[in-house]
């Protein structure tokens, strides 16, 4: 698992101090997991292998925040 702050490119996604990544290559895919330590909250996305690290991380934090916007609303 890597361990990630929040960089400028993603204050607007999310604003929480830290989010940790972890990242399993299976065949042509990436499965990219985000976790959000403070509500616990993990989500995963599944991307090509030829993308970036810093667009598979915007593609995990997109979900978290979709996730964590749903768990305000409920």
């Amino acid at each position: 698992m890597s361990k990630a702050g929040l960089k400028p490119a993603f204050a607007f996604l999310v604003k929480m101090s830290e989010i940790l990544f972890e990242y399993v290559r299976q065949g042509q895919y990436i499965k990219v997991s985000a976790i959000e330590p403070e509500t616990k909250t993990e989500v995963c996305v599944v991307v090509p292998v030829g993308l970036s690290e810093k667009e598979m991380q915007i593609q995990a934090l997109k979900k978290l925040q979709y996730v964590l916007k749903k768990k305000e609303e409920e």
